[in-house]
């Protein structure tokens, strides 16, 4: 199609926590810099690939507590304007 311009497909980041190692490498992905306990953050593929292995887990998003929302809510609110 002439003109048509297509963007690339964007690469999703998943952050995961190595769980065994059995080799430095899995389907020719290097895995030499890692460490069993290493939390490091893959494009979705490699992530998927990882933990259907029994490699990795997924690790959970942190999110603020509450508290911390209620704080943050009321810093905004009574900040002044120059």
């Amino acid at each position: 199609m002439k003109g048509v311009i297509f963007a690339p497909r964007a690469i999703f980041q998943v952050r995961i926590r190595l769980t065994r190692k059995l080799a430095n490498a899995l389907n020719g992905v290097d895995l030499r810099a890692t460490a069993v306990g290493d939390v490091v953050d893959v494009p979705a593929g490699l992530a998927g690939m990882l933990i259907e292995e029994g490699w990795a887990e997924v690790m959970a998003v942190e999110r603020p507590s509450s508290a911390d929302d209620r704080r943050a809510g009321s810093e905004r609110r009574t900040r002044k304007r120059p």
